[in-house]
């Protein structure tokens, strides 16, 4: 994929390994979507490591399946 972006973009500076990046991450969490919904899992348990910062820390907790955390990253 990344190749066929590479010469469709071709342009070195250009942004195609972030788009490729992104849409790969977006397609991954769409399949782990389906894997949760189809094994019935409906909460999940966010733990952030020990020497997470603060904002991580403060979210720690259980959370809906459908929650979507926007506009923190």
């Amino acid at each position: 994929m990344a190749q066929r972006l590479g010469k469709l973009f071709r342009d070195a500076n250009a942004n195609w390994k972030r788009l490729a990046r992104s849409e790969m991450s977006m397609a991954a969490d769409v399949a782990k979507t389906a894997e949760w919904k189809a094994r019935g899992i409906t909460r999940l348990e966010f733990r952030p490591n020990a020497d997470a910062c603060p904002i991580c820390k403060a979210l720690a907790g259980e959370y809906d399946r459908s929650f979507r955390l926007e506009g923190h990253v």
